[in-house]
């Protein structure tokens, strides 16, 4: 059985290498504290951009305080005050709402999400 959301992911007309960071954070498997923990690594688990809790992909990416500022910039025209709190429910409700300029707003949350990965590492 096919993930609709990965299908829906590649069918973007978006640079490879977006989709397939994109697809690494759908999947949760990004080089966060949390997996690498998983690969026997030893090293400090807090999340480096808020310094306050430990880093996981859905923090990273929908938690942090750092990066819920970007998301309410980036995303200002979604008129929601809570996308949720895990990377698949906020990327169900990017990729499902109706927006005057659905491919301009998403290829600003697609950079949103690149700089929150690319500030991480």
């Amino acid at each position: 059985m096919r993930d609709a959301r990965a299908t829906k992911l590649w069918r973007l007309l978006i640079p490879l290498k977006v989709k397939v960071f994109c697809w690494l954070i759908l999947k949760k498997r990004p080089i966060t504290a949390d997996n690498l923990l998983k690969r026997g690594w030893t090293g400090n688990t807090t999340c480096v951009l808020c310094g306050m809790t430990e880093e996981t992909v859905d923090h990273l990416f929908t938690q942090c305080v750092f990066t819920r500022f970007l998301m309410a910039l980036a995303l200002e025209n979604l008129q929601s005050t809570d996308l949720g709190h895990d990377v698949i429910s906020v990327w169900d409700k990017w990729t499902s709402r109706k927006s005057s300029l659905p491919s301009s707003s998403g290829i600003v949350g697609l950079i949103y999400c690149l700089l929150v990965g690319h500030l991480e590492n």
